[in-house]
């Protein structure tokens, strides 16, 4: 059975997908995330080849991408979804393979945001989530479960179209893991707001200006 564990970076990078794209704007929303994952160095102490430490994931360092389904309640409140996969390689050589062998890491991010509107076009945040990771193949025995915590911001350049970037802290008992990461992102039903009402004409000629009951057009003394 496959270990899920928990890849800081690709928390990251859902959680920058979560945000909502303007303020005022609420809806569901869609986007494609890209990122860069980080493990945390004192996970690797102890690992010799042939023999990986039961700390380490014997996982290198790598670039994740995914897509996050998310919603926007309000101005400040959001929650997104996120699935990402981070192609990475083996650090050292050992439970049956060799050193720079394929891993895949497949992540699962849930998390909230809430948002600090600054203007309707930038908005930074605060996120908090959780994830679950899963190694192909298996190498360790990390951790199924992580948390995440992290600061961003997000910058709107339509009432439909947003790009966001953050960078996340991943942790649990014994390690906190890293990431950074952006995403763009479509918000479904935004509409744009309504045009400025205008002024009424006013008709020049009913009006009176020199109070003489006769209309200005038809005024000969007009003063």
């Amino acid at each position: 059975m496959k270990q899920f564990k928990l890849s800081p970076l690709t928390l990251g990078v859902m959680l920058l997908a979560g945000t909502a794209v303007v303020s005022a704007a609420q809806g569901p929303y869609i986007g494609p995330t890209v990122g860069y994952y980080g493990f945390d160095s004192d996970r690797e102490e102890g690992t010799t080849p042939g023999n990986v430490a039961p700390t380490d994931n014997n996982t290198d360092d790598g670039v994740f991408y995914g897509l996050s389904l998310g919603y926007q309640f309000t101005d400040n409140w959001a929650l997104e979804f996120n699935y990402s996969r981070m192609p990475s390689e083996s650090k050292v050589a050992g439970n049956g393979q060799a050193a720079g062998s394929d891993i895949d890491v497949d992540m699962y991010r849930l998390d909230g945001f809430y948002h600090l509107p600054l203007s309707k076009s930038l908005s930074p945040y605060v996120v908090l989530g959780y994830a679950y990771q899963d190694y192909d193949p298996e190498y360790a025995d990390g951790q199924n479960d992580m948390g995440n915590f992290g600061v961003g911001a997000q910058y709107s350049f339509t009432n439909n179209i947003a790009l966001r970037g953050d960078v996340r802290g991943f942790f649990d008992e014994d390690f906190v893991d890293y990431g950074v990461n952006v995403g763009l992102f479509y918000l479904f039903g935004a509409t744009p707001p309504p045009p400025p009402e205008k002024e009424p004409e006013v008709d020049q000629c009913a009006l009176d200006d020199d109070g003489d009951g006769v209309g200005n057009c038809d005024d000969s003394c007009p003063d």
